[in-house]
C-alpha cells in the first residue's frame, strides 16, 4: 500500500497420509512441554508415525543428512517391521525437545513393555508407562505381613481366571513381577517387591498387565 518492500517466508503444513494436519486442534496431538506430554509418551507418537508418514517427517523435522533419509526410506520399503525410520524419528526428536536424559529414560521405559527388567523408574514414569494398564489397591500392612499370595493377587487383579488358573501358569513359567519370571506357587509379594515408591508390576505372558499400587 505504501510502496514498501515486503518479505514473507511460508512452510507448508506437517500433515500425515490421509491429508490430516498434525497440529494441536487434530485428535493425538503431543506438546513440546514435559509436564504436557511425558518424554515415553513424545518418543512413543513419533515411534507410532505411520510409513507413509515416517520419511515427510523426517525431512521436515531432523536435520539428518538426505542421503540418510533415503537409505531409511529405502529399509522402510524392504523391512518395514524394523521401523528404522520412526526410530530414527523418535531419537531424534525426543533428544531435540527433551535432551539426553529425556530420550535415556523414554527408551529405557520403551523397553519395559517389551520385557525389560524394571529399574530406577520412579511412581510418575512407571505410572506413564502403564496409564492403560488396569490397577488393584494393597494396603501397606497386607504387603507387609508376609500373607499376600502372589496366586490371589493374579486372580484378584484379572490375570488370571481361577486359582488353579494361577498356578499353572506359574508353575509354567509364565507369571512375572516387574518383568522377573517367577519361581514357585507359593510366591508371597513382600516391600522387596516394590518397583517404585508406591507401584508393582505384575504380569502375566507377553503383554498382559496389572499394577499393584500401595496405599496406607
Amino acid at each position: 500500500m505504501r510502496a514498501a518492500q515486503l518479505y514473507g517466508l511460508t512452510s507448508p503444513l506437517l500433515t500425515k497420509g490421509d491429508g490430516s494436519k498434525m497440529g494441536k486442534t487434530e485428535s493425538g496431538a503431543i506438546w513440546l512441554s514435559a509436564e504436557r506430554t511425558s518424554p515415553y509418551k513424545f518418543y512413543q507418537y513419533w515411534i507410532n508415525v505411520a510409513d507413509d508418514d515416517a520419511g515427510g517427517c523426517l525431512r521436515m523435522l531432523t536435520e539428518l543428512p538426505l542421503e540418510k533419509i533415503d537409505q531409511l526410506d529405502q529399509s522402510r520399503q524392504e523391512e518395514p517391521q524394523n521401523r528404522e525410520s520412526q526410530r530414527a524419528l523418535a531419537e531424534h526428536l525426543t533428544l531435540l525437545v527433551h535432551g539426553r536424559e529425556g530420550l535415556s529414560s523414554a527408551t529405557r521405559a520403551s523397553e519395559i513393555l517389551f520385557g525389560a527388567e524394571i529399574a530406577d523408574l520412579d511412581d510418575e514414569q512407571l505410572l506413564d508407562v502403564f496409564s492403560d494398564v488396569p490397577s488393584h489397591e494393597v494396603g501397606a500392612d497386607q504387603l507387609g505381613g508376609g500373607n499376600l499370595l502372589l496366586v490371589d493377587v493374579l486372580v484378584e487383579t484379572g490375570l488370571c481366571q481361577s486359582k488353579g488358573d494361577a498356578r499353572r501358569s506359574i508353575e509354567q513359567g509364565g507369571v512375572y513381577i516387574n518383568n522377573r519370571r517367577v519361581e514357585g506357587v507359593g510366591r508371597v509379594l513382600s516391600p522387596d517387591d516394590m518397583a517404585s515408591d508406591s507401584v508393582i508390576v505384575v504380569r502375566r505372558g507377553k503383554k498382559k498387565y496389572a499394577l499393584l499400587k500401595l496405599t496406607g
